[in-house]
């Protein structure tokens, strides 16, 4: 469970992440613990991220957001940073925010399970 983006722009959908050749096409980041993960995802139900962004994070769930969408979080990111007042969610948003960024600008997009 994390945050993958993706350096290449591919079919989601269709694209094996788990290949020999992704070390090159994706950059993850790991959630330290599934109570982390639980909480990435509770956190976007509860705070309306999903709703702004268009996109369906939750617990035990799993959604790409393409660069517009990352456009969108990173946006609700910049406006709402006052809320995110747990250590460990600041440090997974600024992961996201960075993905983020980099999805932009490659014009791909991030995967986020939480």
């Amino acid at each position: 469970m994390g945050i993958t983006l993706y350096l290449i722009n591919t079919d989601y959908w269709t694209y094996d992440k788990y290949s020999n050749n992704s070390e090159n096409e994706i950059k993850v980041y790991r959630f330290k613990s599934i109570e982390e993960s639980l909480k990435v995802g509770q956190f976007f139900l509860d705070n309306g991220i999903n709703d702004y962004c268009k996109c369906l994070v939750a617990p035990y769930d799993v959604d790409y957001l393409d660069y517009n969408q990352c456009k969108l979080l990173k946006e609700w990111i910049s406006n709402n940073q006052k809320i995110i007042n747990d250590a460990n969610l600041k440090r997974i948003f600024e992961v996201l925010d960075d993905y983020c960024s980099e999805a932009i600008k490659l014009k791909t997009g991030i995967e986020i399970e939480a």
